[in-house]
């Protein structure tokens, strides 16, 4: 039975070959089945807290348009020493899947 995707079991990562003092760049992993809800997914939203510990979250990519890329680097208002969450989660046609932890 088809349905919306499940909870990522995995939060993004960090990416540290590729991670700087001026770039954060985070990786996530393909929901495939069951994961998927039994059909392909059409869509990543990935969102982080800038630095808000959680309180504030927002969209980097995937929300307003399809966006199967299972990385992303955020280069913006990044500070040494302050903690960045990321969370993520997944579209098929029956709709959006909740966020991973």
């Amino acid at each position: 039975m088809e349905d919306i995707p499940h909870k990522p079991l995995s939060s993004p990562t960090r990416d540290d070959v590729l991670t700087s003092d001026l770039l954060l760049q985070v990786n996530w992993l393909a929901l495939n089945n069951p994961e998927n809800g039994g059909t392909i997914i059409t869509s990543y939203n990935l969102q982080y807290d800038d630095a808000s510990e959680g309180k504030t979250w927002t969209n980097l990519t995937g929300h307003l348009s399809d966006e199967i890329e299972l990385n992303f680097g955020v280069n913006w208002s990044i500070e040494i020493g302050k903690i960045y969450l990321f969370r993520y989660r997944a579209k098929n046609v029956h709709g959006w899947g909740e966020f991973s932890s």
